[in-house]
């Protein structure tokens, strides 16, 4: 067993946030659909589904979409 407390953190505690458009910090679980990102972003639906089609992933409101994608995305909004 290792004595760096970083090794020792559990996954679970470990905080997923994106930061919307009016710098909020939005907290999000390991899946959401397109419409709750584009909710929770405060970014037109469209234009979230048009940066997952530039990035070659084919969506709709309903698809649901995993955190780190959901993260590329908020980044590049």
């Amino acid at each position: 067993m290792s004595n760096n407390p970083k090794e020792e953190r559990n996954i679970d505690d470990m905080k997923q946030t994106l930061v919307s458009k009016v710098g909020q910090e939005v907290e999000i679980g390991d899946f959401l659909t397109v419409k709750e990102l584009s909710d929770k972003l405060g970014i037109p639906v469209a234009q979230v589904i048009g940066e997952l089609l530039k990035n070659g992933v084919m969506v709709n409101l309903n698809t649901q979409i995993d955190y780190d994608t959901a993260n590329i995305v908020g980044e590049s909004l």
